[in-house]
Protein backbone atom coordinates (compact mmCIF):
# COMPACT_ATOMS: atom_id res chain seq x y z
CA UNK A 1 0.00 0.00 0.00
CA UNK A 2 3.12 2.20 0.64
CA UNK A 3 4.04 1.83 -2.62
CA UNK A 4 0.83 2.58 -3.91
CA UNK A 5 0.79 6.40 -2.17
CA UNK A 6 3.86 7.11 -3.39
CA UNK A 7 2.73 6.33 -7.19
CA UNK A 8 0.02 8.49 -6.55
CA UNK A 9 1.55 11.17 -4.84
CA UNK A 10 4.41 11.05 -7.90
CA UNK A 11 1.34 11.18 -10.49
CA UNK A 12 -0.73 13.94 -9.19
CA UNK A 13 2.23 16.05 -8.95
CA UNK A 14 3.34 15.15 -12.13
CA UNK A 15 7.09 14.30 -11.28
CA UNK A 16 9.03 10.65 -10.73
CA UNK A 17 10.34 9.70 -7.83
CA UNK A 18 12.89 11.75 -5.92
CA UNK A 19 15.96 12.16 -7.87
CA UNK A 20 14.79 11.15 -11.24
CA UNK A 21 13.71 13.43 -14.25
CA UNK A 22 10.47 14.44 -14.56
CA UNK A 23 7.99 11.87 -15.93
CA UNK A 24 7.28 13.54 -19.60
CA UNK A 25 10.83 11.68 -21.07
CA UNK A 26 8.80 8.52 -20.68
CA UNK A 27 7.11 8.40 -23.66
CA UNK A 28 9.91 8.04 -25.77
CA UNK A 29 10.81 4.54 -24.34
CA UNK A 30 8.29 1.10 -23.06
CA UNK A 31 7.95 0.28 -19.77
CA UNK A 32 5.76 -1.54 -18.51
CA UNK A 33 4.38 -1.64 -14.45
CA UNK A 34 2.66 -4.87 -13.20
CA UNK A 35 2.11 -6.74 -10.10
CA UNK A 36 0.50 -7.61 -7.29
CA UNK A 37 -0.70 -3.86 -6.43
CA UNK A 38 -3.44 -5.73 -3.89
CA UNK A 39 -6.24 -2.98 -4.87
CA UNK A 40 -9.39 -3.78 -6.41
CA UNK A 41 -10.17 -2.58 -9.91
CA UNK A 42 -12.22 0.73 -10.49
CA UNK A 43 -15.79 0.53 -10.09
CA UNK A 44 -15.28 -2.61 -8.51
CA UNK A 45 -17.06 -2.74 -4.80
CA UNK A 46 -15.91 -5.12 -2.62
CA UNK A 47 -19.12 -6.80 -1.59
CA UNK A 48 -19.24 -7.84 -5.50
CA UNK A 49 -17.44 -10.67 -5.05
CA UNK A 50 -16.18 -11.21 -1.58
CA UNK A 51 -17.78 -12.12 1.58
CA UNK A 52 -18.05 -9.53 4.26
CA UNK A 53 -15.07 -10.34 6.50
CA UNK A 54 -12.93 -10.36 2.94
CA UNK A 55 -13.93 -7.17 1.59
CA UNK A 56 -13.32 -5.05 4.53
CA UNK A 57 -9.91 -5.78 3.91
CA UNK A 58 -10.74 -3.39 0.81
CA UNK A 59 -12.72 -0.71 2.93
CA UNK A 60 -11.50 2.27 0.35
CA UNK A 61 -14.01 4.58 -0.50
CA UNK A 62 -12.00 5.04 -3.86
CA UNK A 63 -9.57 2.35 -4.82
CA UNK A 64 -5.98 3.42 -4.81
CA UNK A 65 -5.24 2.26 -8.15
CA UNK A 66 -7.77 4.41 -9.68
CA UNK A 67 -5.38 6.98 -10.39
CA UNK A 68 -3.26 4.67 -12.47
CA UNK A 69 -6.43 3.89 -14.49
CA UNK A 70 -7.52 7.74 -14.89
CA UNK A 71 -3.67 8.70 -15.07
CA UNK A 72 -2.84 9.60 -19.05
CA UNK A 73 0.73 8.33 -18.61
CA UNK A 74 0.06 4.93 -19.01
CA UNK A 75 -2.95 2.34 -20.87
CA UNK A 76 -4.32 -0.57 -18.20
CA UNK A 77 -3.39 -3.49 -19.63
CA UNK A 78 -6.74 -4.92 -18.31
CA UNK A 79 -9.70 -3.55 -19.96
CA UNK A 80 -11.30 -1.11 -16.77
CA UNK A 81 -14.76 -1.30 -18.32
CA UNK A 82 -14.86 -5.62 -18.30
CA UNK A 83 -12.83 -5.51 -14.80
CA UNK A 84 -16.17 -3.65 -13.82
CA UNK A 85 -18.99 -5.07 -15.78
CA UNK A 86 -20.15 -8.25 -13.47
CA UNK A 87 -21.04 -10.03 -16.81
CA UNK A 88 -17.19 -10.22 -17.82
CA UNK A 89 -15.33 -9.64 -14.54
CA UNK A 90 -14.28 -13.39 -13.42
CA UNK A 91 -12.25 -13.35 -17.13
CA UNK A 92 -9.81 -11.12 -15.24
CA UNK A 93 -9.67 -12.48 -11.59
CA UNK A 94 -6.37 -13.38 -10.49
CA UNK A 95 -6.40 -13.63 -7.08
CA UNK A 96 -7.13 -17.36 -5.51
CA UNK A 97 -7.20 -18.11 -2.06
CA UNK A 98 -5.52 -21.12 -0.97
CA UNK A 99 -8.48 -22.21 0.45
CA UNK A 100 -10.82 -21.44 -2.62
CA UNK A 101 -11.65 -23.74 -5.50
CA UNK A 102 -11.18 -20.70 -7.90
CA UNK A 103 -10.01 -17.29 -8.59
CA UNK A 104 -12.63 -14.59 -7.49
CA UNK A 105 -11.11 -10.87 -7.43
CA UNK A 106 -8.89 -9.02 -9.47
CA UNK A 107 -5.70 -7.45 -7.60
CA UNK A 108 -3.22 -7.73 -9.74
CA UNK A 109 -2.71 -5.07 -12.41
CA UNK A 110 -0.39 -4.24 -15.55
CA UNK A 111 -0.06 -0.31 -17.41
CA UNK A 112 1.98 0.05 -20.18
CA UNK A 113 3.51 3.41 -21.73
CA UNK A 114 5.44 5.57 -24.31
CA UNK A 115 6.26 3.41 -27.27
CA UNK A 116 4.39 -0.10 -26.08
CA UNK A 117 1.04 -0.68 -26.67
CA UNK A 118 -1.21 -3.47 -25.61
CA UNK A 119 -2.04 -5.82 -28.58
CA UNK A 120 -3.21 -8.49 -26.17
CA UNK A 121 -3.93 -9.73 -22.72
CA UNK A 122 -5.25 -12.45 -20.45
CA UNK A 123 -5.45 -13.45 -17.17
CA UNK A 124 -4.10 -17.30 -17.04
CA UNK A 125 -4.69 -19.82 -14.34
CA UNK A 126 -2.14 -22.61 -14.57
CA UNK A 127 -3.60 -25.92 -12.39
CA UNK A 128 -0.84 -26.03 -9.62
CA UNK A 129 0.80 -23.36 -10.12
CA UNK A 130 2.95 -22.24 -6.77
CA UNK A 131 1.51 -18.95 -5.90
CA UNK A 132 -1.77 -17.67 -5.29
CA UNK A 133 -2.00 -14.79 -7.82
CA UNK A 134 -2.39 -15.91 -11.61
CA UNK A 135 0.27 -14.65 -14.25
CA UNK A 136 -0.97 -11.75 -16.45
CA UNK A 137 0.04 -12.69 -20.26
CA UNK A 138 0.18 -9.47 -22.42
CA UNK A 139 1.28 -8.95 -26.28
CA UNK A 140 2.89 -5.69 -26.25
CA UNK A 141 3.84 -3.76 -29.83
CA UNK A 142 5.89 -0.65 -30.67
CA UNK A 143 4.10 2.13 -31.27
Amino acid sequence: ASLLRCIRSWLRRGASPPHREPLKPLKYVGWVLAGDLNSLPPGVPPSRHLHASEAALYGEAETPIATLYNSKLGTPVLPPLQLADPATAAKWFSYKPFEASSADRTIDHAFVGGQFAVASAKVVPVPGWPSDHAPIVMDLRRR
